[in-house]
């Protein structure tokens, strides 16, 4: 005997300051999901305030430790992670280089 549901999608978080909403969606089968997304606007800005900052500091061409080179998104991370690059120092390095995370890059220097 298949029951239904009523569906239910409900905000469970929102943080305006880094743009990531969690939301609980419950559809008719009785399937639960919770979903993290991230304002790619939001992402936007931060990325434009590194770039400027890193113009306000006299640059010498070489990125030392504790360096900020990339903004990158929550979903973006999950998804590294999925892939084993986001724990693989060189294989970060690798996809940093890449043209796939060009629009995280916060400066084109090479890693």
């Amino acid at each position: 005997m298949a029951e239904e549901y009523a569906r239910l999608d409900a905000l469970l978080d929102y943080d305006p300051l880094t743009g990531m909403k969690q939301t609980f969606h419950m559809d008719v089968d009785g399937k639960l999901t919770i979903r993290t997304a991230q304002d790619p606007r939001v992402i936007a800005d931060i990325r434009q305030m590194a770039h400027e900052e890193r113009m306000s500091h006299a640059q010498n061409g070489r990125i030392g430790e504790f360096r900020r080179v990339a903004s990158i998104p929550v979903e973006v991370q999950f998804d590294l992670m999925k892939r084993g690059i986001w724990h693989d120092k060189d294989a970060m390095k690798k996809w940093l280089n890449s043209a796939e995370a060009a629009p995280y890059r916060v400066h084109t220097l090479r890693l």
